[in-house]
């Protein structure tokens, strides 16, 4: 049953110290790079020569890779398979790794706080809901590589050696083919650029040396990927075709191309995200959600969901997205019905012009308090498949929002949700939530910890409820 100390759902696995490589500047020593430094300059004096064991630096929570994850990442590789890396919002990881395994019945593993997971081969990259971007991976570099590119003369020729020779093998099959397709139709070079990030504060520092130099890090990448694909470097990411992407982790390095949004398909996206002129809250966290929602589906699809501070309607569009179809060629896929309720008009106008951009039915949107006696006539109860909710209706409240709000929200969740259906909740005051949901007929399934960006305070939790069959339990 409930519990009012919530527990929080860890993927992470205990992990073996890297070996550490000797101390080096970034030049190798007197004499390394000649040709390099008359290039970019003197070696800098300053340059501390320690290089930091990363549990040293971070602490064992902040280590990138466990063992456990780089063998299976090993094993991928020998074995020639695709490997894709996705990227959602901290914390949730561990829905990214379930929706994998449900949807694609393929096990993945977390890595810096992304999960990575092998393709079959010549397969497509795969809907994710939970992620905000896909990558190709066409480079790794682990601690022996690494190792490697620390004990050579120059250190920025080593990696860009590394970086040259796995663009030149691999990086064109990690490029959409319809990209690849479109260049050659008009007989010109494709257009790239190269984001450069480093996992958590300091890592390439780790990675490589203390005195190392990220801007000449990230300058190295890009030349060496310019010459080994012939390529035109732009500046920014606008109006080009291919966007690599490189990762320094304390102890790894990955080179990849970001998948492009997959066009809507019948079965897993029936919409893109592109075509929502106004989504709201963040995409990948609604769609974490609409995840989790979507385990309480039947069999024959259809359905209802039901949110009642749906704001721009980012959690119903999520759910509609999510939701599954029926798989048998032959059976009528019946329909999702969606419903969402605001007491703002403005949220409501953005929510009927979400859903009418996508073709969705506005009949389940409605202006007013949800909360009011009458706001579910036409609501059996018992009849939702599944309650979302940004509680306590989104940014506005923060923490100072009426705790009233939660107990008519989850009183109202205990009469409409059907048994077996979920409750799937963020909410910033998550100790109240649990006070509130005790007495009601609910069972903890998840409970996570995850942020939301620059604009948001506190620690967000995302919660996940599944009513059992019982009668509610009075209040004491």
């Amino acid at each position: 049953s409930w519990r009012t100390e919530v527990g929080f759902v860890s993927d992470a696995a205990p992990s073996a110290a890297p070996a550490v490589a000797p101390p080096r500047d970034a030049r190798g020593g007197p004499g390394g790079g000649a040709n390099r430094k008359a290039a970019r300059g003197p070696a800098r004096g300053n340059m501390k020569r320690q290089r930091q064991h990363p549990r040293q630096q971070h602490g064992d929570d902040d280590h990138d890779l466990r063992d456990w994850d780089l063998k299976t990442i090993e094993r991928w590789q020998k074995e020639g398979s695709q490997i894709v890396m996705a990227i959602t919002t901290k914390g949730m990881q561990g829905v990214m790794k379930q929706e994998v395994l449900d949807r694609y019945s393929r096990n993945a593993v977390s890595m810096s706080g992304r999960v990575c997971f092998p393709l079959v081969a010549d397969a497509i990259i795969p809907v994710l809901h939970s992620a905000s971007r896909v990558v190709r991976i066409f480079a790794f570099a682990f601690e022996s590589d690494l190792r490697d590119i620390r004990d050579g003369a120059d250190m920025y020729e080593g990696l860009e050696r590394f970086a040259w020779n796995a663009a030149r093998q691999r990086i064109r099959a990690a490029v959409d083919p319809a990209v690849l397709a479109s260049a050659e139709a008009e007989d010109r070079p494709l257009r790239f650029t190269v984001r450069c990030r480093a996992n958590i504060h300091g890592a390439e520092k780790t990675a490589f040396c203390e005195g190392i130099d990220f801007p000449e890090l990230k300058g190295s990448i890009r030349q060496s990927l310019q010459r080994a694909t012939g390529w035109t470097l732009e500046g920014r990411s606008l109006f080009v075709d291919v966007n690599v992407v490189a990762f320094f982790g304390t102890d790894h390095f990955i080179l990849g191309v970001e998948a492009p949004e997959l066009p809507p398909t019948d079965t897993f996206a029936p919409f893109s995200w592109s075509s929502v002129p106004r989504p709201g809250m963040e995409a990948n966290l609604a769609g974490a959600m609409a995840v989790l929602a979507a385990a309480a589906a039947r069999p024959s699809g259809g359905g209802i969901v039901l949110d009642p501070t749906c704001g721009m309607a980012t959690l119903l569009l999520a759910s509609a997205r999510a939701w599954p179809r029926p798989t048998d060629a032959g059976a009528r896929a019946e329909p999702l019905r969606l419903v969402g309720w605001d007491r703002d008009p403005k949220q409501l106008e953005k929510a009927h012009a979400n859903f009418e951009a996508v073709g969705l039915d506005t009949s389940g949107l409605h202006l007013g308090d949800s909360t009011a006696e009458d706001a579910f006539a036409d609501l059996a109860d018992g009849s939702v498949d599944a309650f979302v909710c940004d509680f306590p209706s989104g940014a506005q409240y923060k923490e100072g929002s009426d705790f009233d709000d939660y107990d008519r929200y989850m009183s109202l969740a205990a009469r409409l949700v059907r048994p077996g259906g979920r409750c799937v909740l963020l909410t910033l005051c998550v100790d109240h939530l649990a006070k509130t949901a005790a007495p009601g007929p609910w069972q903890l399934l998840h409970s996570w910890e995850t942020t939301r960006g620059a604009d948001y305070l506190g620690a967000f939790h995302l919660v996940v409820l599944e009513r059992d069959g019982s009668a509610a339990r009075k209040k004491k």
